[in-house]
């Protein structure tokens, strides 16, 4: 019969050979995590601050009847009149670019139409996106209109009468990195 002494020096070496493996592979999976977490962080950031308002803008845009004359399109200011969820009330929606409190923006403001065209305020909806858009600081318009022949538009007192098209850019600060995309939006409810 053998008397039980404890564990042999090959024993101990073995045993904690296989711990040292197995808090390495938890260490390596948790970095793995961790690496994961931030990229998803990053994404998350991005989105909120550059993909939702360029697809959610586009959307809007693409639908539009007509741009109103007021307030006047500029490169930091868009308005235009749809009728968004078909229950055939005409809204206007006005896009621009605010900046307060140290924070730019990209501002929404949403206004039903009556039957004559005219505002029923107060406004029924203001969404607000990112905190950190460049676009003004680095002179890069959040819109730029094209006409039927793809020709950009310049003359910004010609925008509600021959735009059929509208490139959307937002810039801005992710990370301390700046990033930008644009998406360009057709009007399908316009004549060409």
């Amino acid at each position: 019969m053998r008397k039980d002494d404890g564990f042999s020096l090959t024993e101990l070496i073995v045993s904690l050979t296989l711990l040292g493996f197995v808090l390495a592979l938890g260490y390596s999976i948790s970095q793995v995590v961790s690496i994961g977490q931030r990229n998803a962080d990053r994404e998350s950031r991005l989105s909120r601050e550059i993909t939702y308002p360029l697809t959610r803008i586009s959307e809007i845009l693409i639908q539009n009847s007509r741009i109103e004359a007021s307030p006047a399109p500029t490169g930091m200011v868009l308005s235009v009149r749809t009728d968004q969820d078909l229950d055939n009330v005409q809204e206007q929606h006005n896009f621009q670019l605010v900046t307060e409190g140290g924070d730019t923006y990209i501002e929404q403001r949403v206004f039903l139409l009556n039957t004559s065209g005219v505002r029923v305020l107060p406004a029924r909806f203001v969404a607000r996106w990112g905190t950190r858009v460049t676009n003004v600081d680095a002179g890069v318009p959040l819109f730029r209109y094209f006409d039927a022949s793809g020709a950009l538009i310049t003359d910004m007192s010609k925008v509600p009468n021959t735009a059929r098209s509208v490139e959307i850019t937002i810039r801005s600060t992710v990370d301390g990195r700046i990033v930008q995309d644009s998406v360009r939006a057709a009007f399908r409810n316009r004549d060409s």
